[in-house]
């Protein structure tokens, strides 16, 4: 396949924070289905499903900034490895509770730590590769993302309908 040619040679780590990528968008299965399990399954009204929507994807803003900051004052691998960590033990923790409210909260505080580690994968990119070569790896940590958004909701509709639990956990 020549499109794939266009990969080689680059280093290990990018093949590495493609995997990652994957990996972690795959497991996005909660936020593409946060109107139908703050709707049907919390019970919420469609207006405050609204504005938890809006909320959570609100939060990412600040984050971006604040994980950016703080991927350039301390390291960009420790922002990311710590922005993960605590997204994914924000959604992990809902898999366990039945409280809508703190489900809610937790959600959020995912949203604004996925939001956190966005700055700190670009940069490692730009770290990691000669100007020369960013362009090409950025756009295979893009076709990672690509991978997992297209597969990973296929994966929460089922999971969605028939084992609300996994949902999270897979999610974390």
């Amino acid at each position: 396949m020549k499109i794939l040619n266009n990969y080689k040679g680059l280093p290990r780590s990018i093949y590495f924070l493609f995997i990652v990528q994957v990996v972690n968008r795959l497991g996005d299965f909660v936020f593409p289905f946060l109107s139908l399990l703050l709707t049907q399954k919390l019970q919420f009204s469609t207006a405050k499903a609204g504005s938890i929507i809006m909320i959570a994807s609100l939060v990412g803003i600040p984050a971006s900034f604040i994980g950016g900051r703080f991927a350039d004052k301390v390291s960009r691998k420790k922002t990311y490895i710590v922005g993960q960590g605590l997204a994914a033990i924000s959604i992990l923790i809902c898999g366990f509770i039945k409280a809508p409210t703190v489900i809610v909260v937790l959600l959020i505080a995912s949203a604004f730590f996925n939001g956190f580690v966005r700055p700190s994968m670009s940069a490692m990119v730009a770290d990691l590769l000669p100007a020369e070569k960013r362009q090409i790896g950025s756009s295979l940590l893009y076709l990672g993302i690509n991978f997992g958004v297209a597969l990973g909701p296929i994966i929460a509709g089922f999971l969605f309908n028939n084992y609300l639990s996994l949902l999270f956990i897979g999610d974390a």
